[in-house]
């Protein structure tokens, strides 16, 4: 029950990935997307972190709304993904070689999760 939102990405042999999510409110869809990634990715992990921070961005503007709205959103919203890689890459602060040439890309995301875990 509550706000939550589930992302995934394609991979397979495309260079440009699909990447889509579904934001769930008490069990039924309020926003989706899928649409390709715009950036040539090396791995899964980092076309999911991408995907990550658009459903986060989006997530954002849902919960706003639902708050507009009048109905009762309450902690912080989880984002859901099948891939440990992924949450790595947003826990860790900062970048690395492996990850600076798409930190731009998953700035937002990494930006939400460090100021739920200082609550």
């Amino acid at each position: 029950m509550g706000l939550h939102t589930y992302h995934d990405r394609s991979w397979g042999t495309d260079v440009q990935p699909f990447g889509g999510y579904v934001a769930m409110y008490c069990n039924g869809a309020l926003h989706w997307s899928a649409r390709r990634v715009k950036i040539i990715l090396a791995s899964g992990a980092e076309a999911k972190t991408v995907v990550a921070s658009r459903a986060a961005k989006e997530t954002v503007s849902v919960r706003l709304v639902l708050v507009d709205m009048g109905a009762e959103v309450h902690g912080p919203t989880v984002l859901l993904t099948d891939c440990k890689a992924a949450r790595d890459i947003i826990i860790k602060v900062g970048s690395s070689h492996r990850t600076k040439y798409f930190e731009r890309a998953t700035t937002l995301v990494k930006r939400l999760y460090l100021h739920v875990a200082r609550r």
